[in-house]
């Protein structure tokens, strides 16, 4: 690749010998720079509020404090039903996910029983009134993803908590959402960078 000018639109050829048909499909992948990932809609929406668990209150800014546990609600919408969406949502490297399957997060329910944030939304349906053909869900140290079989026109919310842990200044990769076997069709936010007093 590094021998390819840049900048330069470049051509794409596919033969066959023979008879028969030709079917194929080329993708081409990449890594940005974390000031170079906006925002784009390519069929699929995506926007990620980062709220305060004590307050019910959407963090405006990129400043986290450390120690203090934070809800990550994610929007994920489309116009047209879609199959295998698969969700990636990265946090912070200065902060860890916190499992609601561990005994010690269940003193987090408190904040989500019947509280209704700035938003209009109200905590006590969690993702079951919201995230309609959720097949699977899983956690790694740096991100959570989320993947469906079937995603129905319209949108969903997902969001999982986190505490945020270690003092810095950390560059966080753009949330990212697309159809596993169409990956034409996409969505992501914009990458941040994300200070943790």
């Amino acid at each position: 690749m590094k021998k390819l000018p840049r900048d330069t639109e470049l051509p794409l050829t596919f033969t066959k010998d023979g008879v028969g048909k030709l079917f194929y499909t080329s993708s081409l992948t990449y890594a940005l720079p974390i000031n170079q990932q906006s925002p784009r809609d390519e069929g699929i929406g995506l926007f990620v509020d980062y709220i305060d668990v004590e307050t019910g209150k959407i963090v405006q800014e990129t400043k986290l404090k450390s120690g203090k546990v934070y809800k990550a609600r994610i929007f994920v919408s489309t116009t047209m039903d879609r199959n295998f969406v698969a969700l990636r949502v990265p946090i912070p490297s200065g902060a860890e996910v916190v499992n609601a399957a561990f005994v010690t997060t269940g003193s987090y329910a408190e904040y989500d029983e019947g509280r209704e944030d700035e938003s209009g939304y109200d905590g006590a349906y969690g993702n079951s009134a919201f995230s309609v053909g959720l097949s699977n869900r899983d956690i790694f140290d740096n991100e959570v993803q989320y993947f469906w079989n079937y995603f129905p026109k319209g949108r969903q919310t997902v969001e999982f908590m986190f505490r945020a842990v270690r003092k810095g200044m950390y560059e966080t990769p753009s949330a990212t959402a697309e159809c596993m076997y169409e990956s034409e069709i996409f969505g992501r936010t914009a990458g941040r960078l994300i200070t943790i007093e």
